[in-house]
């Protein structure tokens, strides 16, 4: 292998640990700072809007700037590297996986399972 395709993709299992995890601390990280720059900007629009806002502008539209993102650091910076991608998607998934375990468990609990 010439040296540019060791830049590139990750052979030894220990940077294929670390290529997972520099994903994952990414997704992360753009997940922490999009969630306080739009909480920033939530309290400032609440405000103005004393009724509240909906639950697309709360949830929904944050989710979508994380995705977004992601996938823009994923093809600026790693493209080529499938750990990096894996990572990431890792990182936005296990929140969703955990509140739909703890919606069913709630689910079961209350109906008297």
């Amino acid at each position: 292998m010439s040296q540019d395709s060791q830049d590139l993709y990750a052979t030894g299992k220990y940077s294929k640990v670390g290529d997972f995890f520099i994903g994952f601390g990414i997704a992360y990280g753009i997940g922490v700072v999009v969630s306080l720059v739009w909480a920033m900007l939530a309290s400032g629009i609440l405000r103005f809007f004393p009724f509240g806002v909906s639950l697309f502008s709360v949830y929904i539209i944050p989710f979508a700037l994380e995705i977004g993102g992601c996938i823009f650091i994923y093809k600026k910076y790693f493209s080529g590297r499938r750990l990096v991608k894996i990572g990431m998607i890792v990182a936005i998934l296990l929140p969703i996986l955990f509140i739909a375990l703890l919606f069913g468990m709630c689910m079961i609990a209350f109906s008297g399972l």
